[in-house]
């Protein structure tokens, strides 16, 4: 482990190995169809009403449930989408 000082804050480092296994997998769908498929079967976060919830005074577990509530089948949730195409 390393340390280092910077003015009155301490950052701390901890380094760790692991190994890892590389699967490979053919499939004769494309990556878009691919992505399609897993994207309809994720949940979508909505931020702004999230957001209204709190501004409003609902406690921290009832925002929890209600985005909880927005997962997917997977138990998976999308909480932003950048097309880096474009950038």
């Amino acid at each position: 482990m390393q340390e280092h000082s910077k003015g009155s804050h301490e950052m701390h480092r901890v380094q760790s190995t692991i190994s890892v296994r590389h699967v490979s997998i053919s499939m004769e769908k494309t990556f878009s169809d691919t992505c399609a498929r897993l994207e309809s079967r994720m949940g979508r976060i909505d931020h702004a009403a999230s957001t209204k919830m709190l501004s409003e005074g609902e406690s921290e577990m009832t925002v929890r449930a209600d985005i909880q509530g927005t997962e997917g089948p997977l138990g998976l949730m999308i909480f932003n989408a950048i097309d880096h195409g474009v950038l």
